[in-house]
């Protein structure tokens, strides 16, 4: 039996692609407006977001190497975001974001 590729649903595939547009503006917007070691940091949240999508529109495999990684880079971003609060002295901009 021939493999067939998985074919993305059309309106998630669409939404997917509106969403990642809209992110990367973001992300130029928050680097002119913002510190580049703050934005930085968080930009790697793309690779997590990228997995789930693929699970979502191509109904792709989340292997245990994928969640890990994903583990890793949003515990990286909360310990980066709470040391420059605590730095900088303004606790209540973690209690916003969380």
């Amino acid at each position: 039996m021939a493999h067939r590729a998985m074919q993305p649903k059309p309106s998630l595939a669409k939404a997917a692609l509106w969403m990642a547009g809209w992110l990367s503006l973001m992300t130029v917007i928050a680097v002119a407006d913002a510190d580049a070691t703050l934005v930085v940091p968080i930009d790697f949240v793309r690779v997590p977001l990228t997995a789930l999508v693929g699970w979502l529109v191509y109904a792709e495999r989340v292997d245990l190497l994928t969640v890990v990684g994903t583990v890793l880079i949003l515990t990286g971003n909360v310990l980066n975001l709470r040391r420059r609060a605590t730095v900088s002295g303004d606790a209540s901009v973690v209690a916003r974001r969380a």
